[in-house]
């Protein structure tokens, strides 16, 4: 296992800022265990790297995660979910597939302008592991068409999103919304069979769990989504605080405790509290 810091320019805002990142690479392939107990303390995988964000000056790659059984939905989400109640939403192992592949150079050149000479093969497995799990989107018709794969990794109390991609074709479904209802709900059944296998799920099956009087948590085990970095402020990461309540990991402004999941019914009590203990960055 490697331990490093790399320098580079932030991400997420296009000021010309620099970022400072920490990395634990494994040797072979990261292990379920040690790469989950990571995510749930707020890092990210690719590949066999796991890592976070340690800028000095600056801390606004916040972890959020959210749990199916309380979130509100709003009347927007309602019709979102109804529009796509004819998708089904297949699981499958980890592997290279010409059309997983194809459909995610798409949506790079697409929505992201990625350099076609990025969007290679070595670069798209990356996506995975070797217990990872992928989810097409298709249309639940004859065709089944594919609108989009998303990669997900599954953790002993949920699932942690990697990445999303979605066919230009399909951009009027707001599949990137619909995604997240979806499989903060898969999450949910999927602790539930104790972490046993995840099968495939209709869309109608996701509206009629949002359509009716949900029990937070209840007898259940704990099941979350985690949805990565909310960067408050930088518009690709800012939407994630739409799912409402989230959670995030906050620890205190001189690090000197551990992180701690801290609940918040909305965007702007969450902003508040960060501003009320001067959240580097805000």
């Amino acid at each position: 296992m490697e331990h490093f810091f790399a320098k580079q320019h932030c991400p997420y805002f296009q000021d010309g800022r620099g970022a400072l990142s920490e990395h634990i690479r494994f040797q072979g392939s990261a292990d379920r265990d040690s790469a989950g107990a990571l995510i749930q303390r707020g890092w990210r995988r690719y590949a066999n790297d796991l890592y976070r964000m340690r800028c000095e000056t600056c801390r606004l790659c916040i972890s959020l995660r959210i749990d199916a059984a309380e979130l509100s939905i709003s009347n927007s989400m309602r019709r979102l979910l109804r529009l796509n109640r004819d998708l089904i939403i297949i699981p499958h192992e980890p592997r290279l597939s010409e059309d997983h592949l194809r459909l995610w150079r798409e949506y790079s050149l697409w929505k992201h302008l990625s350099p076609a000479e990025d969007l290679d093969a070595e670069y798209f497995l990356g996506l995975s592991s070797p217990w990872s799990i992928i989810l097409e989107y298709r249309t639940g018709d004859r065709e089944g068409e594919l609108l989009a794969i998303s990669h997900i990794d599954p953790l002993q109390d949920g699932f942690s999103s990697v990445y999303f991609s979605i066919s230009p074709s399909a951009k009027s479904r707001s599949l990137g919304s619909f995604s997240t209802l979806a499989e903060a709900r898969i999450a949910q059944e999927y602790t539930r069979s104790n972490c046993a296998s995840v099968k495939p799920v209709r869309g109608e099956s996701i509206v009629d769990f949002y359509s009716h009087p949900r029990d937070p948590r209840g007898s259940d085990p704990s099941a979350f989504y985690y949805l990565g970095f909310w960067v408050p402020g930088a518009e690709k990461m800012d939407y994630k605080a739409r799912f409402q309540p989230f959670s995030l990991l906050l620890d205190d402004e001189n690090r000197s405790l551990p992180p701690h999941w801290l609940t918040f019914d909305t965007r702007t009590k969450a902003l508040n509290h960060l501003r009320a203990v001067h959240w580097p960055g805000l």
